[in-house]
């Protein structure tokens, strides 16, 4: 059973995946690896909450190895770290409203909240995420079934 949703930011992409249990160090280093490094490259830095999933020797450990600098939050001024969470609340309430009466299945759409998070436009860019990244929008399926018509 899924019960933490891991969400990275920085200033265009969310990227996010789901881990079973809190002391998952092995999911929390994958997720780095697949989901940020193999994707956007190495780091200089990375600023993560307290939770025991982010400060285990483990994880410092194999941020060593890529010389990138673990950064925790402050306890006490949450506020430190506010884009990420206002992109966790979009990402919770957006799961909120697709899965209404099918809690224990948030993770089987968790991928897809987060592509209409990465698909939509932001207010202060005017442009998507996709877009900034990639430098063209997204082809969606909607796209491709209207143009066979």
């Amino acid at each position: 059973m899924h019960k933490f949703i891991i969400v990275a930011t920085d200033y265009y992409h969310v990227r996010g995946g789901s881990i079973h249990d809190k002391s998952a160090q092995d999911q929390v280093i994958k997720f780095i690896q697949h989901q940020i490094i193999y994707k956007f490259g190495i780091l200089e830095t990375i600023t993560v909450d307290q939770g025991i999933m982010f400060t285990s020797d483990k994880l410092v450990a194999f941020m060593q190895n890529f010389r990138t600098k673990l950064i925790c939050s402050s306890l006490y001024y949450t506020q430190d770290n506010g884009q990420a969470e206002a992109n966790h609340k979009i990402v919770i309430d957006l799961i909120k409203k697709y899965i209404e009466d099918k809690l224990k299945r948030w993770h089987e759409i968790l991928q897809e909240v987060l592509w209409s998070v990465m698909d939509s436009k932001t207010i202060v860019t005017i442009f998507t995420p996709y877009w900034l990244t990639y430098g063209y929008d997204a082809v969606l399926p909607l796209d491709i079934n209207v143009a066979s018509l």
